[in-house]
């Protein structure tokens, strides 16, 4: 990942074009790091290289977990991950440039607010794969209802940025060549505020949701069960199902 100070806000940007963005455990590990430094900003912002937001968790690492304590190991890692956005002292802000799925969306969802380029698709497929969403299922709920939560992660059908936007998944959808100028200038309104009133804010906004070590066993349980595994090593290998 990079790391780039733009005013008042720190730019964390994903440097994996050729692999999607995909999360891996270095990269988990790497984003909890920039995260820590970008406390000292008013502002940070999450951006992608390349054509994809972030496609999720990387289908080879996953598929090379071997026993429920490497398991737990990558379990652990995407949920501090997700868990260190939502805690981080500063407001965090998704730049979506294309498409976010699975715990790409799982960021975006545990980001403050979020931009998305129109064609960006959105979309839920861990389901598909053997997995229940570690986070994502609470959060979209509050914003979306049942229904529409129960339409993303049970079909693990994707969802345009127009409809992320009018289903409040995303603040805004806007033409791709205009996604860092509203970005930048949504960073530079949030940096107008008072910092501990915003911290103490976002914090009243989030709140404490859940047994985070459940969740994280529960992951964990189901990335080390067989048909979970044999499904993300044949979508590492490029098969179907």
């Amino acid at each position: 990942m990079r790391y780039e100070r733009r005013g008042d806000a720190a730019w964390l940007t994903f440097d994996r074009p050729e692999n999607a963005n995909a999360l891996n455990p270095e990269t988990l590990d790497e984003g909890i790091e920039l995260l820590e430094r970008a406390s000292d900003e008013r502002v940070a912002v999450f951006a992608a290289g390349g054509d994809h937001f972030c496609a999720g968790g990387d289908l080879e690492a996953i598929a090379a977990i071997e026993g429920i304590e490497e398991a737990r190991g990558f379990a652990d890692r995407l949920v501090e991950f997700l868990r260190a956005v939502e805690t981080s002292p500063v407001p965090v802000v998704a730049a979506v440039n294309g498409d976010a799925f699975g715990a790409g969306f799982e960021l975006v969802t545990a980001c403050d607010l979020a931009v998305a380029a129109e064609g960006a698709r959105f979309g839920v497929p861990e389901t598909r794969m053997g997995l229940q969403p570690p986070l994502t299922v609470e959060r979209v709920t509050d914003v979306v209802g049942r229904k529409r939560v129960a339409e993303l992660a049970l079909t693990c059908e994707p969802i345009e940025a127009s409809k992320a936007a009018d289903w409040g998944v995303v603040n805004r959808a806007v033409p791709p060549e205009e996604l860092e100028g509203v970005v930048a200038d949504t960073a530079s309104s949030i940096a107008k505020t008072e910092p501990e009133a915003a911290r103490l804010t976002k914090e009243r906004i989030n709140g404490d949701r859940g047994d985070y070590e459940e969740i994280k066993r529960r992951m964990a349980e189901r990335l080390a069960a067989p048909e979970t595994r044999r499904r993300f090593r044949s979508a590492a290998e490029g098969h179907d199902g």
